[in-house]
């Protein structure tokens, strides 16, 4: 965690832990010729934030045996990759707190982000390597991005401050902190970096 209490109790609703859902975020990164990296993001078609692009993930099941089970089977639901969960390597924790709109109330998740380094047709060293290609869902669109090169006006605007992070290869653990507000702006946040 971040060492104090998470998320920041003079930002955050006192309710945040007994009302927040517990999702995952995947995000599958691919070595190119050094220094590039290439990002799989997803465009979301259906549902909350529709027409966004995120990582891969959703909410933990009752179902899922772990947090990192859950995240690799909404992996798999919404890409089509199948990933042990060996292969996914958490990097980082994101806690956000979404307004109140209209007769929705708040909204409260604490997103465990993994990292998952893949190679398609080449092996690389500690990459898993993809037998399949990604695949379009009902509710994703897999698109691969130059990491460097994300088009960050597709993407919540908290986005820019910890998916960098998220997609660096090697890169240092995270916690981020984010309290949103109308269309989704950024009010407060704080995001650290936490030794492996």
């Amino acid at each position: 965690g971040c060492g104090e209490p998470c998320p920041h109790p003079e930002h955050f609703d006192a309710c945040f832990h007994d009302q927040k859902r517990v999702y995952t975020e995947v995000f599958v990164i691919e070595r190119q010729s050094a220094p590039l990296v290439r990002v799989l993001l997803g465009h979301k078609k259906t549902g909350f934030k529709a027409g966004r692009l995120f990582g891969f993930g959703g909410k933990v099941e009752g179902g899922d045996a772990s947090v990192v089970a859950g995240a690799a089977r909404e992996l798999q639901e919404e890409s089509g990759l199948e990933l042990p969960t060996y292969a996914l390597a958490k990097c980082g924790e994101v806690y956000v707190q979404f307004p109140p709109e209209g007769h929705r109330p708040a909204k409260y998740l604490e997103i465990h982000v993994f990292r998952a380094e893949v190679s398609l047709g080449r092996p690389a060293d500690g990459a898993f390597e993809l037998s399949t290609a990604p695949v379009e869902t009902e509710e994703m669109a897999a698109v691969w991005f130059d990491a460097a090169d994300i088009p960050w006006e597709r993407c919540l605007p908290d986005a820019r401050e910890w998916y960098p992070l998220a997609v660096a290869p090697d890169g240092p653990g995270f916690v981020a902190q984010f309290l949103l507000g109308e269309a989704d702006a950024v009010m407060w946040q704080d995001v650290r970096l936490v030794p492996s």
